[in-house]
C-alpha cells in the first residue's frame, strides 16, 4: 500500500466508524436483520485483536483491529444522527426494534 502505517490505521478507523453508522441507520429504522452482520463484525474484531496481540502483528496490517471500538463509536454517532434527522422530518421513521407481544383477549 502507498499509505504510511499511521494513515492506514486512520483509514481503518474511518471505515469502521462508517460501518457503525450504517448499522445504526438500519437498527434505528427497526431492521433487526442487520444484527447478524453487526455481531459478525464485532466478533471478528475481537478475535483479530486477540490474535494480533498474541502474534504481535502491527495494527495497521489488519483493518479488523480497529473494528470494535471504532464501529461502536460510529454506531452511537449514527444513532444520534438518525434520531436528529427523524426529529427534523428528513430521516427514516423509527419502527420498534423489538416488538412487544400484545395480550390476547
Amino acid at each position: 500500500d502507498w499509505r504510511t502505517p499511521e494513515q492506514l490505521v486512520r483509514t481503518h478507523i474511518g471505515y469502521a466508524r462508517a460501518q457503525g453508522a450504517f448499522y445504526a441507520k438500519h437498527l434505528y429504522a427497526g431492521d433487526r436483520r442487520i444484527l447478524r452482520l453487526l455481531r459478525w463484525d464485532l466478533r471478528r474484531g475481537c478475535r483479530r485483536n486477540v490474535i494480533g496481540l498474541l502474534t504481535r502483528q502491527p495494527r495497521w496490517q489488519d483493518p479488523y483491529r480497529e473494528m470494535v471500538v471504532s464501529l461502536l463509536g460510529g454506531l452511537i454517532s449514527g444513532w444520534r444522527e438518525a434520531r436528529a434527522l427523524e426529529r427534523a422530518g428528513s430521516g427514516p421513521s423509527r419502527r420498534p426494534l423489538f416488538r412487544t407481544r400484545r395480550a390476547r383477549g
